[in-house]
């Protein structure tokens, strides 16, 4: 998996500051996080505002925060399936 097959499924896009933000506006170096979900999966798309270099624990953590935050996760949030 790269992130060319990630992007149709990117459902949020976020950066550092933990505010949803336009998919549009994700610089090249922003990070996909994904987690299968059945046939397909479920992408969030993280990076910082600072453009400083998001290592994958931040990346996840971030994208896995916000997901809690949404109530996605039923349970604890699951580690993820794909980095990138």
């Amino acid at each position: 998996m790269n992130k060319q097959d990630l992007f149709p499924y990117i459902a949020y896009a976020l950066d550092d500051s933990g505010e949803p933000r336009n998919v549009e506006n994700a610089p090249d170096d922003a990070r996909i996080v994904a987690w299968q979900c059945g046939f397909e999966p479920l992408a969030v798309i993280v990076w910082s505002y600072t453009g400083a270099e998001l290592p994958d624990q931040d990346a996840e953590e971030m994208a896995a925060d916000y997901l809690e935050k949404i109530e996605w996760f039923d349970g604890e949030p699951l580690e993820a399936d794909y980095i990138l």
